[in-house]
């Protein structure tokens, strides 16, 4: 058993070379969710980061730091806990004094100082309660982007709960997928105007 820190930190290099880097694997991406996800946000994000300081939570290896600053955001910062990502992340990015990467907690993250929209890409499914309420009082007053699982009916979801208990929650002991609702979604981040 390990905790989810030392989980990360072993395996997203792994994750992520499986999820954006392989070449073998290309044609299956355009099919993927998770790139699928990174292409979204990237189109969101690209009509509105101009002039803008830009947070990524849970940022991995920074896949979209180059990207946003290339439309004209004024600076990226990126947040992740799993060191071998940051060290990834500092090495694909260096040479460019508007991006910065930082080993950190969610929880750790007391204050953002330069911060006008903020984002994560499947983070919350993998975050506790606790974690969950923290996010929302960063994002509070920011343009934000989120990403989550959303709680269904449907048999894709009850395989992917199995596989990713057996997958992730045996080897790290505490990891159980997490779903969530609109409603509790709204809830937590006190806004009954967000749109989905």
């Amino acid at each position: 058993m390990t905790n989810k820190k030392n989980f990360w930190n072993n395996k997203i290099i792994e994750w992520e070379n499986d999820r954006y880097y392989d070449l073998n694997k290309i044609n299956a991406q355009k099919l993927d969710s998770v790139k699928c996800r990174l292409d979204v946000c990237e189109k969101i994000l690209s009509r509105i980061v101009k002039n803008k300081n830009i947070v990524e939570i849970g940022c991995g290896s920074g896949l979209l730091a180059k990207k946003l600053i290339e439309k004209g955001a004024k600076s990226y910062a990126g947040y992740d806990f799993a060191k071998n990502a940051i060290i990834r992340a500092k090495k694909n990015n260096k040479n460019n004094s508007k991006i910065k990467f930082y080993t950190r907690e969610v929880l750790q993250i007391k204050k953002i100082k330069k911060c006008d929209i903020i984002f994560s890409l499947g983070l919350i499914d993998w975050m506790n309660e606790k974690e969950l309420r923290h996010l929302s009082k960063l994002s509070k007053n920011k343009y934000w982007l989120h990403s989550f699982s959303e709680k269904r009916l449907s048999i894709f979801q009850f395989i992917h709960k199995i596989y990713v208990t057996l997958y992730y929650g045996l080897t790290n002991g505490m990891y159980i997928p997490r779903y969530d609702n609109k409603s509790k979604i709204k809830n937590l981040f006190g806004n009954n105007k967000i749109k989905f």
